[in-house]
């Protein structure tokens, strides 16, 4: 089964929310496990045994969508290889950097979309996969 991301302005919500997703799972069979949320309280009712984090000093980091994240403050952490920034970007170095932008959440979209357009615009000069661009 995959993970499941989510998210609610309150507590109160997202207990609603936890209910009715162990609800509708429950329907089909399907036993939900590897809880995590920043809030205590959220995972008060979560047996020990069904949750990937317990709030104890150990517990820092859970990956969520193959993303580290730290329940505490709340944040995805994003790691990328600066030294693989190429020197001179071609179509191909610069289609290959953006490839690698792993990002199921989401969050990186505005920087995506901008590197895309910057591709765009290497693409219509017309020029080979390998050949530097006139506007590096």
């Amino acid at each position: 089964m995959d993970d499941i991301l989510s998210g609610a302005d309150d507590i109160t919500t997202a207990k609603k929310m936890q209910r009715q997703l162990i609800g509708l799972m429950k329907e089909g069979c399907f036993h939900l496990y590897k809880w995590s949320a920043n809030s205590e309280e959220l995972l008060k009712d979560v047996p020990t045994e069904n949750k990937e984090f317990l709030f104890n000093e150990n517990d820092e980091l859970v990956k969520t969508l193959g993303l580290p994240w730290r329940p505490r403050e709340d944040i995805f952490m994003y790691q990328m290889n600066l030294r693989e920034v190429p020197v001179t970007i071609t179509k191909r170095t610069a289609l290959s950097f953006i490839s690698k932008l792993y990002d199921p959440p989401g969050l990186l979209q505005p920087i995506i979309i901008k590197a895309k357009m910057m591709i765009k615009k290497i693409w219509l000069q017309k020029i080979d996969w390998d050949l530097a661009s006139s506007r590096n």
